[in-house]
């Protein structure tokens, strides 16, 4: 049974808090995602470990783990056309993409004015001072880690990605320590799998930085360090300027901390990259 069904079935039970807690999720489905576990006991007028428990007899440990659920499951079927309509930009091509453009442009400038010095000043210090980087990302935040991955790689040593739990990932975690480092995307989704690759390597010793756009991520309880990097939606999609302006700023303040490494190790890149044939376009 899907996890409309099971919404569907408890929404006609005859046990009220059942009922109320699956009605709210079916009418309020788009809204939940900002919600945390207290808001909707509130808003449901039942208590917390009630909700706790409804959630967990529909089969989810955490209430994070079913608000994601949720959201893909309602997102995919009978609310195409509806989330299309309430979440698309309207108007011209043009139109569109100005739209775009001075959404990127007013979370850009919020992330400049909220930006948290202290917090990225202990990162940058982590970055520095620990032996190996191990960077998680799955889904959408893949990308960034990848990114990440490859950009910081050019002017620091021992950077790893782990994207999914395969054997050599299982073997880099096992092997982890409190010499080493670990960066997780959280964007806007949080794999349940990444998390426990998290828990795994903060039980083995290794310090946290967290990337999300929410305090209320499941990496933040975890993390040794958090940054908080806004984000616009478009439809369907997301934009990632804010992310990439930020993991510019680390790659750059990075270079600027460790000047002589990072400069021996962009020499390594260049040569490496000359090895193997890879061509540069002509700027």
């Amino acid at each position: 049974m899907s996890l409309l069904d099971r919404l569907h079935a408890a929404a006609d039970s005859r046990k009220r808090n059942a009922a109320v807690l699956s009605r709210f999720f079916l009418k309020e489905r788009l809204s939940i995602e900002n919600m945390t576990l207290e808001e909707v006991a509130r808003h449901c007028e039942v208590s917390v470990s009630t909700t706790i428990r409804f959630i967990r007899y529909l089969g989810y440990d955490t209430y994070a783990d079913f608000k994601e659920d949720i959201f893909d499951s309602l997102r995919g079927i009978e609310e195409t056309s509806q989330w299309f309509k309430q979440r698309s930009p309207k108007g011209t091509t043009v139109e569109i993409m100005k739209q775009i453009v001075h959404s990127e442009v007013s979370v850009l400038e919020r992330l400049l004015a909220e930006f948290d010095e202290a917090n990225y000043e202990k990162f940058q210090l982590l970055l520095s001072e620990q032996d190996r980087v191990f960077v998680l990302g799955q889904q959408s935040s893949a990308s960034m880690a990848r990114s990440f991955v490859y950009e910081l790689g050019k002017v620091r040593r021992d950077v790893f990605l782990i994207d999914s739990m395969s054997d050599v990932s299982s073997h880099l975690i096992s092997y982890s320590s409190e010499r080493d480092l670990t960066v997780v995307f959280g964007f806007p989704r949080y794999p349940k799998n990444i998390l426990n690759a998290v828990k795994s390597l903060k039980r083995h010793g290794c310090k946290v930085v967290s990337l999300t756009n929410s305090k209320r991520s499941p990496f933040v309880d975890y993390s040794d360090v958090w940054l908080q990097i806004y984000l616009e939606y478009y439809s369907f999609t997301t934009g990632y300027a804010p992310i990439m302006a930020s993991l510019n700023l680390i790659i750059i303040d990075y270079c600027h901390r460790n000047y002589e490494e990072a400069k021996d190790r962009m020499r390594e890149f260049e040569l490496s990259n000359k090895a193997h044939k890879v061509f540069v376009s002509d700027l």
